[in-house]
């Protein structure tokens, strides 16, 4: 692994990171600002901010079934 950029969550302690099943999208579980953010993944492999947050309180984990 490389590591190629530093990105900001959009939260305050990330929880956890999950990646969804094809590959695109990485959500941040935000657990101290009680939300989930979701970043897409451009083709550079860098993440762009989705523009949008999902409150939820306390997020810890997150499993993503196909």
């Amino acid at each position: 692994m490389t590591q190629i950029e530093s990105v900001w969550t959009r939260g305050a302690y990330l929880r956890t990171l999950t990646l969804s099943e094809d590959g695109k999208t990485r959500y941040a579980l935000n657990q101290r600002s009680d939300n989930i953010t979701r970043f897409y993944i451009d083709s550079s492999r860098k993440l762009r901010f989705s523009d949008d947050d999902t409150a939820m309180g306390v997020p810890s984990q997150m499993v993503i079934v196909p």
